[in-house]
């Protein structure tokens, strides 16, 4: 289908690769050199939802993008360096995607909507600093994450010459590139209860880097992911 075309295209995603990987690298080596300081370590969960949307830097006239809400849970490990910085590392399951809305598009005269679905293994890498020495403590954190493309959905509802269509349906997996890249930040606030857990609300904002789609030859459309991430868990102390 034509309106679907324009979010599948091509970039190299080499550079980006090596980058996370020596940011992974430098973050575990970070925390193994720490060890001796005799801070504390948490490992949890977090559940939530991600508002997802998609840049298309040369939409077809007609067609307009938005906000698609998706799922995402995990696990979150975190190593304090100290009483205000810590290093930590998720594992997500993330729901990205995008809603489309469709009007009289070049060679497709009728109406409609896609909502579509990406589904991804997250895996960023945080630095974090939390401010205040109570029990509640706000706090603000930053750094890469990477994707890994697991499977895609699309919802279509569709108006063409007087008839309705209303499906579901799968895109070829091959024109989704395997990885997606992006640089988040956000800000949240926790709670350290008597027994030692951590309670913790979030939000974040993930801006993709890379071109998730693969282009066709000639086509050097770039689609790049936009992600509002909101987040509650709760992590256990390891020491």
């Amino acid at each position: 289908m034509v309106v679907l075309d324009i979010f599948f295209h091509n970039l190299s995603t080499l550079t980006m690769k090596k980058l996370f990987c020596s940011l992974t690298i430098l973050c575990f080596a970070t925390l193994t050199a720490s060890t001796g300081r005799a801070q504390h370590s948490f490992l949890g969960a977090r559940v939530g939802a991600n508002l997802a949307n998609e840049s298309v830097d040369s939409l077809p006239s007609g067609a307009t993008t938005s906000m698609h809400a998706g799922f995402l849970a995990g696990v979150q490990y975190e190593y304090w360096l100290d009483d205000m910085w810590s290093l930590g590392v998720q594992v997500l399951y993330d729901q990205k995607g995008v809603h489309e809305d469709i009007n009289n598009v070049v060679d497709f005269v009728g109406t409609g909507k896609v909502d579509l679905t990406l589904n991804y293994l997250e895996i960023p890498v945080l630095a974090k600093v939390s401010f205040g020495t109570g029990s509640l403590r706000p706090y603000v954190f930053a750094g890469p994450s990477v994707g890994f493309y697991l499977s895609n959905k699309a919802h279509l509802n569709e108006t063409f010459e007087g008839q309705t269509l209303d499906t579901t349906e799968t895109i070829p997996d091959s024109s989704i590139n395997s990885t997606d890249f992006s640089i988040v930040g956000g800000a949240g606030v926790s709670l350290k209860l008597g027994s030692g857990q951590v309670l913790f609300v979030d939000a974040a904002y993930a801006l993709g880097l890379v071109n998730i789609s693969h282009n066709q030859p000639g086509d050097n459309t770039a689609v790049k992911s936009r992600d509002i991430r909101l987040a509650a868990g709760i992590l256990f102390p390891l020491d």
